[in-house]
């Protein structure tokens, strides 16, 4: 009230007395004249509007409010009323919220984009092409390895029942040599000859097992050296969208020094 009283007063004063009255005001109190006015200023300012923070997963979407574009974290100066923001990024949702600004607020909002039903279609094609590839390739080998390697603990189980077997005919082979009476003489000829069988049949298993080791590793080369041809048929998916709020250009440049590809986001 005292400056507007000094102003009021001043009016009827002759021009030098005014600008001398104004330069002992500054030279008396200069600073708290300056911060008064930085104050004042200030609080004219912030009632125009606000500010809003957009924080966003993933970092590198593209935020877009009327005609200007922004990034996630960016402080955006906006006057107060109501506002449509859109987010998107390349595999995600395009994401539209309301924001509504008044003045001198401080308005923070965090998104985070869902994938977009395009990506999600294509992330199963993926999946369904890397494992048949996988599949057409790796597939005889794993089969054939599973399988051997049971063969291979089938002979190890076989071979302990050989010996075994072998053990116990040479045993009944002795006592019968040795047996005196016809009961044991009997009995210890039948236990020979029922070891030997058993013995014998351990002997062909092994064999067999063996065999299907064999062959069945060059089938096994056969088979595979067919489906690695037939994987390399196989055609990869692409992944294709339309840019919601950008346009991705891709130009390749071509000079006397340099050779590249220029990226370009257009709005």
């Amino acid at each position: 009230m005292l400056k507007i009283y000094i102003l009021l007063e001043v009016k009827s004063l002759k021009p030098t007395i005014y600008n001398n009255l104004i330069m002992n005001l500054l030279k008396q109190k200069p600073l708290l004249f300056l911060l008064g006015f930085l104050f004042i200023s200030t609080l004219v300012f912030a009632q125009r509007g606000g500010v809003l923070k957009v924080y966003t997963i993933p970092q590198e979407a593209i935020i877009k409010i009327d005609s200007s574009k922004y990034i996630s974290g960016d402080a955006i100066d906006l006057k107060s009323g109501s506002y449509e923001v859109k987010i998107w990024a390349p595999t995600r949702k395009l994401v539209t919220k309301t924001v509504v600004i008044g003045e001198g607020f401080y308005k923070t909002l965090s998104v985070k984009l869902p994938a977009s039903k395009e990506f999600n279609v294509y992330r199963r094609k993926l999946h369904y092409y890397n494992a048949s590839r996988f599949g057409l390739r790796f597939g005889p080998m794993l089969v054939y390895g599973i399988m051997s390697g049971s063969k291979l603990i089938q002979n190890s189980n076989y071979n302990k029942d050989a010996d075994r077997y072998e053990k116990a005919a040479n045993t009944s082979s002795r006592l019968y040599e040795t047996s005196f009476w016809s009961a044991d003489i009997a009995e210890n000829k039948a236990n020979f000859y029922a070891n030997k069988e058993k013995y014998s049949d351990a002997v062909e298993k092994i064999n067999k097992n063996n065999k299907f080791i064999l062959y069945g590793a060059g089938a096994t080369v056969v088979v595979n050296f067919i489906t690695w041809k037939l994987s390399n048929k196989l055609k990869r998916p692409e992944f294709k969208e339309d840019a919601k709020l950008a346009r991705l250009d891709i130009i390749p440049t071509f000079s006397a020094n340099t050779t590249g590809v220029y990226f370009r986001y257009q709005f």
